[in-house]
């Protein structure tokens, strides 16, 4: 499942990897309540569009679980690109795990990314927290048994996901790479994104509410899912 907002500007130079993947998997979108075309011109190339109920990340995983008739849900972000064998890691992963996450590699030479994207499988391995970007994967009644306290999460709900997951057991860390895109980190400066989002992380450990980080970290922008 792969949850959206606003991507119009981005779909043509996907349609191609996506309706590959559509041919290999139960793959549906779920709109964010986006205010483009990016929901229409999806429906447009023949995927399955559903429009979240809630302008809200948790809840939008939660919705796109419940539409999956399958029983392994992976969270795909729309700026990531699985390795072509994800399919078969996936299910031998899920083999002796409740859940996993690839590695990433994101897509850029810069020395500072690439940095950041060995930092950030080194901590997943060490922490058993996954992020969006690793293309995380469970089983759907693993996930759909936290749908309550997702759906009151607009952010963080890839943290507090991991947290609950890993109780059961630690997460399958593929080495195969998720290649995601590194335009956040390009947009808004390597160093600048780091501490940014250290700095929610704290403050998520020391207790703020999902709601609250959401509205410091878009401000007026509460639409945004």
């Amino acid at each position: 499942m792969v949850p959206v907002f606003n991507e119009e500007s981005s779909i043509k130079p996907v349609i191609q990897y996506f309706g590959k993947l559509n041919a290999l998997c139960e793959l549906v979108f779920i709109d964010g309540n986006s205010s483009d075309n990016t929901a229409n011109l999806l429906r447009q190339n023949g995927f399955t569009v559903i429009n979240a109920k809630q302008a809200n990340r948790g809840a939008q995983l939660v919705q796109g679980a419940l539409q999956i008739t399958g029983d392994i849900v992976l969270i795909h972000h729309f700026d990531s690109r699985l390795p072509e064998d994800f399919s078969q890691l996936i299910e031998q992963a899920l083999e002796s795990h409740d859940w996993g996450r690839f590695d990433v590699q994101l897509d850029s030479n810069d020395w500072r990314i690439r940095t950041v994207e060995a930092a950030m499988n080194l901590r997943s391995r060490l922490t058993g927290i996954a992020t969006g970007d690793q293309a995380m994967f469970m089983r759907k009644s693993v996930l759909l048994a936290h749908a309550e306290e997702l759906n009151n999460y607009p952010l963080m709900e890839d943290i507090f996901l991991s947290r609950q997951l890993k109780q059961s057991t630690p997460p399958a860390c593929l080495k195969a790479k998720v290649v995601s895109s590194a335009r956040y980190w390009e947009k808004n400066g390597v160093i600048v994104s780091v501490l940014k989002m250290w700095a929610f992380r704290l403050l998520y450990f020391f207790g703020m509410s999902p709601q609250s980080l959401y509205r410091l970290y878009y401000g007026k922008q509460s639409h945004h899912a």
